[in-house]
């Protein structure tokens, strides 16, 4: 009997609108109340997951997965689970590849989406996380301040080249995720889903073989690799599809629901 269900957010739970469909949940609710934890692990901010909690109401397990491993959340107590930060430091070394590679570099803290300058793609952090934009100087904060992860973007062939040419001191001092085409992130070394995902089940007491977790991004591959039940979504990337032990439906045509009728019927 699977004992928890751990659902990626965009690509994944939310259809092309952004919107959790009525039957997936219905099915998630269903899966809820046989005992199963349901436990939603995203790149997003947890302020940019309230409104598919919500949708979600009491379904939706108190822990929550956040910038892709980075943090859990317990959110009824407000309590930090897990967090693994990067630096300053960090980001500054990682701004200054992307510069060389014509790419945008920007940031995010526990609080806010830092940017060096005004960009359409922290617009849209803002509009679809609702995380405040802080336009920062990096030069003049103190190198050893934590920050969650640095954020890479531009043309997608750019960072195709970019993520193909990365330095052996940035690798080997980052998590490096493709979770966009046009996104690439530098998170803690000790920060993925996957990591975060078994350090939950630790707290839980939920064994390996007893997890699901579905995805559809190269963000969502470790932990697809690391469940028991490793699922991809049919829209899903080719490389998490040969990860996963199963291909439900598409994130358009209620996978999870689809999932959950051939898990527990």
């Amino acid at each position: 009997m699977f004992k928890m269900l751990v659902l990626d957010l965009d690509g994944t739970l939310l259809d092309s609108q952004k919107a959790v469909s009525a039957k997936n949940i219905q099915a998630i609710v269903r899966a809820s109340r046989l005992g199963m934890h349901i436990v939603l692990a995203t790149g997003r901010p947890p302020v940019g997951t309230m409104e598919a909690r919500a949708s979600l109401g009491s379904a939706c397990s108190e822990f929550l997965i956040a910038y892709n491993g980075a943090l859990i959340e317990n959110m009824r107590t407000g309590m930090t689970v897990f967090e693994q930060t990067i630096t300053v430091a960090g980001y500054l070394q990682v701004a200054q590849f992307a510069a060389s590679s014509r790419l945008f570099c920007y940031a995010y803290s526990r609080q806010a989406c830092l940017t060096p300058e005004p960009h359409a793609v922290t617009d849209w952090e803002n509009q679809i996380n609702g995380i405040d934009v802080q336009l920062t100087d990096f030069s003049r904060l103190d190198p050893a301040m934590p920050l969650i992860k640095a954020m890479v973007t531009g043309d997608p062939d750019l960072l195709d080249q970019c993520q193909e040419n990365i330095p052996a001191n940035l690798a080997g001092q980052f998590t490096i995720l493709r979770s966009a085409p046009e996104l690439l992130e530098f998170l803690s070394p000790q920060a993925s889903k996957g990591r975060a995902v078994s350090y939950l089940a630790g707290i839980l007491g939920i064994g390996r073989q007893e997890i699901i977790c579905v995805g559809d991004s190269g963000n969502d591959k470790d932990m697809i690799q690391y469940a028991g039940l490793g699922v991809a979504m049919d829209n899903a990337t080719a490389e998490i599809k040969a990860a996963a032990d199963f291909v439900t439906r598409s994130n358009d045509n209620h996978g999870i629901a689809h999932l959950i009728d051939q898990i527990i019927g």
